[in-house]
Formats: structure tokens, sequence, C-alpha cells
């Protein structure tokens, strides 16, 4: 008996020790947490589980939301002012309970003084001290939604200007593309009109009849008006233009030059206004048009007299309106171009047979200049035999250092059907057969027209021509005469504006059948 009293006792001083060793180590539990619970960098709100009202709030929590812990404990999560929305914050409070851990990673909060902070928030059940409560972790990410915004603001920005960028890079690359594609065309045409100086050189001439055409180009050069070159084959109206164009102040602009008779009449509209890829059977790539080439520039259509009915109404409106459509595109694209035409077919004529537009023909012909032809300059006949001989030697490596002068002489008698571009092509053969130093004719010259049907035609025009050109002259001559009061010589005299000797000038008077009244 005593025996097991002794026992009990010892049992009993047994259960004593432990129960204050697990006292002590509940206080130094109890202690680290509440170490934790007053240092740790998140807020920590425990509410308890039944209520919801506040038991316990760290001093983190009280900074982070600006109030004091007089102004939150006892008071339900609902009932302050950090939660807007006290409907919203009672589900929330539900949803605690049903769930046992709620996590919100984005949620709005308020503060005392009003402003709004973004916050972390994290909530789990626990039992503290055989209490069940709800303890509350919130995390302010506001810096970091901040750092967040600002970072995304960033990258869109620089998202933007890298697309800006490259629009621009890809509206520069195709500035390149279509500038690389008129440099391409442009040097297709660049040696078209090299070989053509080649050809033919430059204008040579003093008589009366190309002083006048010159005179009548350095009138109209400057402006921007269209242009009718008329003439005969041969006589050299591509130059002309060409020289046209260098007087103006589009010299340094492109010269297009377009053979009208030259162009498959089924590719002369995308020749002259371009097209899109896939506008016909067999176009793999869009093609810039003649017209677009020659923008801001100077274009000579060559024969226009052979340009298709349908096609004159489309050249109409570029005329009028400076603007066209491309084949296969039904947008405009706008031109500033000046437009010489040339042709050695009597227009007046084509109209009356309805293969010519008469709106067209009065839009062409606003300044009208008529190419004489070789016959009609017989004084130009040596030069142009002097130049190309000389021309050709060179070519050829000849030393011809003598032309004979029956040479000249049956040259000068031949009436020249073919005018400049025959004679060039008769020298040409002439310094090719010629062994030594004078220049001797590959054949010989024999004047080619007779009385049939063709060739009595072919005069006829040839004498309307002329005819032509002496009406103008007389009209210019005279005008000049009556704005000068009828003086010929002297500083104020019509020779001088005319650029005449006075006794040629005279010489052109009576020619003409001008006479003072």
């Amino acid at each position: 008996m005593e025996h097991r009293s002794k026992r009990d006792q010892l049992n009993k001083k047994l259960d004593i020790t432990e129960r204050k060793h697990v006292e002590e180590a509940l206080k130094v539990s109890e202690t680290l947490y509440r170490s934790l619970f007053e240092t740790v960098q998140d807020g920590i709100l425990i509410l308890d589980a039944e209520t919801g009202r506040i038991l316990d709030i760290n001093p983190f929590m009280l900074d982070m939301l600006g109030y004091t812990r007089e102004d939150l404990l006892g008071r339900r999560l609902w009932e302050i002012g950090a939660f807007k929305d006290a409907d919203e914050t009672r589900a929330l409070f539900g949803e605690l309970q049903a769930q046992g851990y709620v996590r919100y990673e984005d949620k709005t909060l308020k503060r005392k003084d009003g402003r709004s902070i973004a916050v972390e928030f994290v909530s789990h059940v626990a039992v503290i001290n055989h209490q069940k409560v709800i303890q509350c972790n919130i995390r302010d990410i506001t810096e970091r939604n901040f750092i967040a915004e600002a970072l995304q603001k960033a990258r869109n920005e620089l998202e933007q200007r890298i697309q800006e960028r490259t629009a621009q890079l890809q509206e520069a690359l195709s500035e390149i593309k279509i500038m690389k594609e008129q440099l391409e065309a442009e040097n297709i045409y660049l040696r078209d009109e090299v070989a053509l100086k080649g050809g033919y050189g430059d204008i040579i001439g003093n008589s009366d009849p190309i002083k006048y055409v010159m005179y009548r180009i350095r009138q109209v050069a400057p402006a921007k008006t269209s242009i009718l070159l008329t003439g005969e084959t041969g006589t050299g109206k591509g130059i002309f233009a060409r020289l046209i164009h260098r007087e103006s102040d589009r010299r340094d602009k492109p010269f297009v030059n377009v053979n009208c008779a030259g162009l498959p009449a089924n590719l002369i509209e995308s020749e002259l206004f371009g097209r899109e890829k896939g506008a016909f059977t067999g176009s793999m790539a869009r093609q810039i048009g003649r017209f677009e080439l020659a923008n801001n520039g100077t274009i000579f259509l060559d024969e226009i007299g052979e340009l298709p009915m349908e096609l004159q109404a489309k050249l109409l409106k570029v005329i009028e309106d400076g603007e066209f459509e491309r084949l296969g595109s039904p947008h405009s694209v706008k031109v500033d171009v000046r437009i010489i035409a040339s042709t050695n077919r009597l227009l007046e004529e084509e109209i009356k047979k309805g293969s010519f537009r008469q709106d067209l023909y009065y839009r062409l012909s606003v300044f009208p200049i008529t190419i004489p032809p070789l016959r009609d300059r017989k004084e130009d006949v040596r030069l142009l035999i002097e130049f190309f001989t000389e021309k050709f030697s060179r070519r050829y490596k000849k030393e011809i250092k003598k032309i004979p002068g029956r040479v000249i002489k049956d040259l000068e008698n031949y009436s020249w059907p073919g005018n400049i571009r025959e004679l060039r092509n008769i020298i040409e053969r002439a310094v090719i057969v010629s062994g030594g130093p004078q220049l001797r004719l590959a054949e010989r010259i024999a004047d080619p027209f007779d009385d049939t049907v063709e060739e009595g035609s072919s005069k006829e025009i040839a004498g309307r021509q002329a005819q032509g050109l002496a009406e103008l002259e007389r009209e210019h001559i005279l005008k000049t005469l009556q704005e000068k009061a009828w003086r010929v010589e002297g500083p104020n005299g019509a020779a001088r504006t005319l650029g005449l000797n006075p006794s040629t000038l005279r010489a052109r008077m009576k020619k003409l059948g001008i006479r003072r009244p």
C-alpha cells in the first residue's frame, strides 16, 4: 500500500514536470509565433472563424492600411473600410469558412486615407489556443504592379516603335523597289536614246527653214504645252523632240521615247500605262508604264497616228486630268508629264476617215512645228555630208580627208525621199567602201520618183507639208514686221528679233510675197 502511494506520488510529480515542459514549450512557441507575427513584412489578420471578428492584427498590416489597432480589433471583416463592398466581403468570409483556403492574386483594398492599394490575399483555417480561427496573409503588390505596368507600357511602346519602324522600312523598301524598277526601265530607254543619238547625231543645218524651226523650238521649249511635230519620215523629229526636252526646265528629268508604230497592238496599253501582276495571262509581275516613268519629265509619242482608237481616249484623259489607271488596277496614278507627239501622216485626213480623234488632235497640236524635208533645205546637204563623213570615218577607222565636188553636187541635186535618214545611210555605205582618203559613193544616186499613184501621193503629202511650213513662216515674219513697224534692220528691227541677216529676211519676204502696205 505504501509502495503504491509512493508510485502515485512519483507519477504525479512526473505529470507536473511534463506539463511544465509542455507549458514552457508552448510559451516558447507562442513567443516565437508572436515574434514572427509582429515582425513579418506581410500584413496578417486573425479572424474568428465563426463570427468574422478581427481577433488580432500585426503592425505591418496596420501600417499598410493606415489604421490603429483600436480601429480594427473586435470589428467584423466587412465592417472596416478596407474592404469596400460589405456584401462582397460577407461572400468572401463565407467562402473562407466553406473552403478553408482562399487565394486572390490581385485584390484592391482601401486605406484609411482613401488611397487604393493592390494586394495579394491568401487565407487558411487554423487552430490557435484551442480556438478555430482564419488567418489572412496580405501582401502589398502596388509597387510590383506599378513596375509591371511600366514594363508593359515600355514593352508596348517598344513594340509600337518596332511596328512603326518596320512599316517605315517596308515603305522604304517599296520605294526602293519602285525606284529600282524605274531605273531598270530608264536604263532600257537610255540605251535606246544613246543608240538613236549615235545614229543621227546633233541637228546640223544653217538654212532658213531650220533657223525658223529652231526659233519656234526656243519659243515653246520653256512652256509646259503639248507639241505636235509633223514632217516626213526621216526628217529627224525625234532629235528635235530631244532638243525641246533639253531646252526645257525638265532637262534633268526623264525623257521617254515611245514608238507607237513599233509596239504590238495587244501590249501597247500596258506599255504606256503599266500593268499589275495578273492583269492578263502571262503577266507575272507589275510593270511600270512609260507615262509613269516619264513623271515630271517628257514623253515623246512618235508616230502618234498609229495609236489605236481605243487608247486615244485614255491618252486624252491623261492630257486633260493628269492621271490614268494601270491595267488591272482600279486606282488612279497621277503624273506630271509633258507630251511631244510626232507624225508623218496628215492627221486632218485621219480625222475625216474616223481613225483619229479630233479632240485629241487639238489637245496635241497646241503648238505645231513642221520639220522641213531635206529637199527644202538643200543648202544644208553639204554640212550634213561633211558631218556624217567625219562621224563614220571615226567609227570605221578610215582616213577620209576629201569629198569630191561631183559627189556633193549629185547629192545636192537628189530629191531625198528618205530625208536625213537616207542621207545618213548613203554616207555610211560610202565610208565603208572607200579605200583611200577620198569619199566614194557605193552606188549611183538616182531620183526614184516617177508618176505612179503611190509616189504621186508622197509628193502631194510632201507638197502640203512644205506649203504648211511656208504659210507658218510667212505668218510669223509678217507678224514680227508689223510689231516692229516694218523696220527690217537695226537693234529694234525684225531681222534681229527673227535671228536672221537683214538680206536673208528681205529674200524671204520676196519669196513669200510679203510687201509693206
